[in-house]
């Protein structure tokens, strides 16, 4: 900066100019525009995202994004992971339980309170925070373990799952009811088959419709959702 002060416009221009030429060629912005798109595809498949002055690793020897993401990867999936398959089970069995109350009073709360689950996650889980962690003070605001480690290996469990409430309640709240309300549906369609209203004119117990001429006739899309899930 201080050789820059007794250049003339011109040369501090020139200067710019040719910094930032060398940053594009640094970047590969001059080279054909289908080849840089080949290039940053593959890194982008092999996570080669260059370097981030933001965060690093927990050691705090890198701040390659690589290794900050490998780094994060498994609490991640543990964190999603959990809070999905939960998702999962627990609303295909809520909507499973209002297709048969169609029109009663549950039914028209799980209608009423689909909305709600257009919130994105993570506002759920400012509010979580606020209420449960600030006010109350009942869980932790963040992170996957207590200041200090508990005395055996099996302490760490229910110091896990204390610190997953928030999150895993955040993403439930964010998908749960509009979910239990797709599944209602698809169960509505299948129970106003001709062949179920064939089973109740026959007299068959209603737990014994629902499970062999509701449940079992929609089990191939359920488990095809379940393994896209996975």
């Amino acid at each position: 900066e201080a050789g820059l002060a007794y250049k003339s416009v011109d040369e501090v221009a020139e200067a710019t100019e040719q910094a930032r030429w060398a940053m594009e060629e640094a970047a590969g912005l001059h080279q054909p525009f289908l080849l840089r798109c080949a290039r940053w595809f593959v890194r982008g498949l092999t996570l080669d995202w260059g370097q981030t002055f933001l965060a690093e690793t927990r050691g705090g020897t890198s701040h390659d994004v690589q290794s900050i993401i490998l780094e994060r990867t498994p609490n991640t999936l543990f964190l999603v992971g959990a809070a999905n398959l939960l998702l999962f089970f627990s609303s295909v069995l809520a909507a499973l339980a209002l297709s048969k109350r169609y029109g009663s009073l549950w039914d028209k709360i799980a209608i009423a309170l689909s909305p709600i689950s257009s919130v994105p996650n993570w506002v759920y889980g400012v509010v979580l925070v606020l209420i449960f962690a600030a006010e109350l003070r009942l869980l932790p605001y963040g992170g996957m373990f207590d200041t200090f480690p508990p005395a055996t290996a099996w302490g760490y469990i229910p110091i896990v799952l204390k610190h997953t409430i928030l999150p895993i309640a955040a993403i439930l709240l964010a998908t749960f009811f509009q979910s239990v309300y797709a599944w209602r549906t698809f169960f509505l369609i299948h129970a106003g088959e001709d062949y179920v209203d064939l089973a109740r004119a026959q007299g068959l117990p209603p737990r014994m419709i629902e499970w062999r001429y509701v449940l079992k006739p929609t089990l191939p899309y359920i488990i095809t959702n379940f393994a896209l899930l996975m």
